[in-house]
């Protein structure tokens, strides 16, 4: 069964991409690097301590290959 659950806090958003970056076998400096962010950024990010804007949700699909409503619901099994 598949459950889908809104979120939108950073610490969620940040959970997501960190997943996504993971399952494509990409490194928080990789995915920096293709993103022009430091490892650092990244990592703000993943943790929910960045906020995020609506440009930077668009550059993370693009770089992870989802829709920007992967980024945003949480798909619970």
């Amino acid at each position: 069964m598949n459950n889908l659950v809104n979120i939108f806090s950073n610490e969620q958003i940040g959970e997501q991409i960190k997943y996504k970056r993971r399952l494509m076998g990409l490194t928080g400096k990789a995915l920096g690097d293709r993103m022009k962010l430091s490892q650092q950024q990244i990592s703000r990010y993943e943790r929910g301590t960045q906020n995020f804007t609506i440009r930077r949700l668009c550059e993370f699909s693009i770089h992870l290959n989802c829709q920007i409503d992967y980024l945003l619901i949480s798909r619970l099994d």
